[in-house]
């Protein structure tokens, strides 16, 4: 339902209509800070999706991005351990 591209090393010269996929949304994220770097995030268009941090988080150039994603049909239940 959703899937991920890194170290993508896009920048603003590349067309994001290339990257795109039937069915899916996508949101890039370039690295503009540093050389290299970067992710596309895939979503199937059946899914709902909403990112929750703010801002990528760059840690030791280590990028974070956190989604919270609704797949239509599937429920979930928290075993704790």
């Amino acid at each position: 339902m959703f899937f991920g591209i890194t170290e993508t090393r896009l920048n603003s010269l590349h067309d994001t209509k290339l990257y795109e996929v039937d069915g899916f949304n996508l949101l890039r994220f370039d690295r503009v800070q540093n050389n290299g770097g970067g992710c596309l995030c895939y979503f199937n268009n059946k899914c709902s999706f909403v990112k929750l941090d703010s801002d990528s988080t760059n840690v030791d150039n280590l990028e974070i991005h956190i989604f919270k994603v609704n797949v239509p049909g599937l429920k979930t239940t928290l075993v704790p351990p």
